[in-house]
């Protein structure tokens, strides 16, 4: 079993690295995180067409996650439009 102490530094390591990833993604202007974003996706996407079975449960992944991004980007670009 895990101690506090290493549970503790996992979450603010994962916290660490959630922050720096969005900070990341702020700094981009609309047309490099479009870009970026549809690059990743195309990524994923070749990935899927060159392993079929494995990649079902990325593919639900994707599925899943396309929402969040477009949620994300719908909040930034509010963010961006109150500076």
């Amino acid at each position: 079993m895990a101690s506090f102490a290493s549970l503790k530094s996992q979450v603010f390591d994962r916290e660490d690295r959630k922050q720096h990833y969005q900070a990341h993604i702020r700094g981009l202007n609309a047309f490099d995180r479009h870009h970026k974003f549809l690059n990743d996706y195309g990524a994923l996407k070749q990935l899927d067409d060159e392993q079929s079975s494995p990649t079902r449960r990325m593919r639900a992944r994707v599925v899943h996650t396309i929402p969040k991004l477009l949620r994300v980007l719908f909040i930034i670009g509010l963010g961006s439009l109150s500076r």
